[in-house]
């Protein structure tokens, strides 16, 4: 098989802007999993902001998603209700705190350079890597678990 350069070239673009991503990510007392963490509770309906549903969407453990939930609550961000709902999930919202630093998410560098691109531009982007997420989790084959499929 010859090797296309092209595929690989587009790969290694992807990843230069997902690691500047990360490093403006390491502003003020976040960390870039907070800023995923806090950007995917103030995003999401009340009903998803529960530890597990963070985990889910992460593909991390349980217990990473809720040490993480504990940081941005220590910090102020967020606060998570003491009682208990029918499932047995504590549900988490932002507090102003938390809303006021999402005012501030880094992301929106990123989410400002796309703005300035025309129309179809963002949509077949968008449609691209939504394609390329859908393979690389394996959501394209009806796996949706979230994680990464290994060696496929």
């Amino acid at each position: 098989m010859d090797f296309d350069p092209l595929p690989f070239a587009i790969a290694t673009l992807i990843d230069r802007i997902g690691r500047l991503t990360q490093a403006d990510c390491f502003t003020g007392s976040l960390r870039p999993v907070q800023w995923s963490a806090l950007r995917w509770l103030g995003y999401n309906s009340a009903a998803k902001r529960t530890v597990g549903s963070l985990s889910e969407f992460f593909g991390i453990s349980h217990s990473s998603a809720s040490r993480t939930v504990a940081v941005l609550a220590r910090k102020g961000l967020v606060s998570v209700d003491a009682e208990r709902t029918k499932d047995r999930t504590r549900p988490i919202a932002l507090t102003p705190m938390g809303w006021d630093a999402l005012s501030e998410d880094p992301l929106q560098r990123l989410a400002y350079v796309i703005a300035v691109l025309p129309a179809q531009e963002k949509v077949a982007l968008h449609n691209i890597l939504t394609s390329l997420l859908n393979h690389m989790t394996g959501s394209a084959n009806g796996n949706n678990n979230g994680r990464p499929k290994k060696n496929s």
